[in-house]
């Protein structure tokens, strides 16, 4: 049963977009069959395997990131149902223009940078998952941090992270960074 509420649109965006490159490279197979029967060219020439090593590789990375998405999405599963949570951290942003291949226009990308100190006093500098759209703050000013402890490489980062009815967060950064002032 899960134990805490994730909104994971961006991560199914990007898996989503993901779909865009596999469908282009089966459907290039036959198009190019089509395109040599009727242009009289040789399908076995050097340009054509340039041609079908370009789309393969096109392919082959949409598949690639596909698999990826999907492990990453079965890992906030796991954490909505045994990670801890951690509400209220303070955090960054990080912005990176991307230009668009089909105009001039530029989309903007965003991660959400957070540095968690561990039990043991270790600190982690924690990076979210890619954001293309939507808010870039929050209106507390916080964001919250869903981590497993044992394999701190499995997180997720994302603003207002839920609990289930009855499910309280592991820790409260705010409330105890207001507690450690209250002497």
């Amino acid at each position: 049963m899960k134990k805490y509420i994730v909104d994971t649109m961006h991560v199914e965006e990007h898996k989503s977009m993901a779909i865009i490159p596999i469908i282009g490279g089966i459907l290039l197979i036959p198009c190019t069959f089509l395109w040599f029967a009727h242009s009289n060219a040789d399908p076995l020439s050097r340009d054509s395997f340039i041609w079908y090593g370009i789309w393969l590789l096109f392919s082959v990375s949409g598949v690639l990131e596909y698999i990826r998405t999907n492990k990453r999405l079965k890992i906030i599963d796991d954490l909505c149902e045994n990670g801890t949570l951690i509400k209220n951290l303070p955090y960054s942003i990080k912005v990176k223009d991307i230009a668009a291949e089909s105009s001039s226009h530029t989309i903007e990308v965003f991660w959400i940078v957070v540095d968690y100190t561990t039990k043991d006093g270790k600190v982690l500098h924690l990076k979210s998952d890619v954001h293309y759209t939507g808010r870039r703050g929050d209106s507390d000013g916080f964001v919250d941090l869903l981590i497993d402890e044992n394999h701190p490489k499995h997180y997720f980062i994302d603003f207002n992270i839920g609990c289930a009815p009855g499910v309280t967060p592991s820790y409260d950064a705010q409330e105890s960074q207001n507690n450690t002032f209250n002497y």
